[in-house]
C-alpha cells in the first residue's frame, strides 16, 4: 500500500477454478487460467534456522510454510474445495496486490506459485452476511515480484525473488 494511505485489494487466479471478481484486463492471469477471486487477506512467510545451516556449513537451511488465504464464500468455493480434496499439486495460481493509482488500480505486488495444490481447506459461518473460507496453498515454485512507484503514481522500478521449494 502507498504511503499516501490509498485503498489496496488482493485478487487471486487459482488454476481454472471460475471466480466472479473483476480484475482490469492489462492484469495478467499467467501462469494461472482461471478466474479472479476477490481475497479478504494473504499472508505468505519464511524463517531461516541459522543454527543449523552454520552447523553443517551449508547455504540454504530455510523453511517456507505455506501462503495462507482468506475469502468470503462465492461461486469459487466449490472449485477451491474441490481442489482440496483432490490433493493434487499440479496447478497454477497468481495472487496480486492492487492500490489505488492516480488514474487506476495498480498492481505492486505480484505472488505466482507453480505445482501448487490446497491443503487445510476450512469453512466457517457464523451469523455473517457469508461465510469465510480459509486455506493454504503449498507449492513448488514461488515467485514474487513487487514494483516501485513515484509520487505521481509512475512504476519506477521492479524487484523480484523466485524460491524453489524441494521438500
Amino acid at each position: 500500500m502507498s504511503s499516501s494511505g490509498s485503498a489496496s485489494s488482493v485478487y487471486m487466479c487459482y488454476g481454472s477454478v471460475r471466480g466472479e471478481a473483476e480484475v482490469s484486463a492489462k492484469v495478467k492471469k499467467t501462469p494461472a487460467s482461471g478466474g479472479w477471486m476477490q481475497l479478504t487477506s494473504c499472508s505468505l512467510a519464511a524463517a531461516m534456522n541459522y543454527g543449523q545451516r552454520f552447523s553443517m556449513q551449508a547455504e540454504g537451511g530455510g523453511d517456507v510454510t505455506p501462503v495462507q488465504v482468506s475469502k468470503m464464500t462465492d461461486a469459487s468455493s466449490t472449485g477451491l474445495f474441490r481442489e482440496a480434496l483432490l490433493g493434487t499439486f499440479d496447478k497454477n495460481a497468481v495472487i496480486v496486490f492492487m492500490r489505488t493509482g492516480t488514474d487506476a488500480p495498480q498492481e505492486y505486488m505480484r505472488i505466482e506459485l507453480e505445482g501448487c495444490g490446497i491443503v487445510d481447506f476450512s469453512i466457517d459461518g457464523g451469523g455473517e452476511d457469508r461465510a469465510t473460507e480459509k486455506f493454504a496453498i503449498r507449492y513448488g515454485r514461488l515467485t514474487v515480484i513487487s514494483w516501485g512507484f513515484d509520487a505521481r503514481g509512475q512504476a519506477t522500478g521492479q524487484a523480484m525473488a523466485m524460491i524453489e521449494n524441494l521438500a
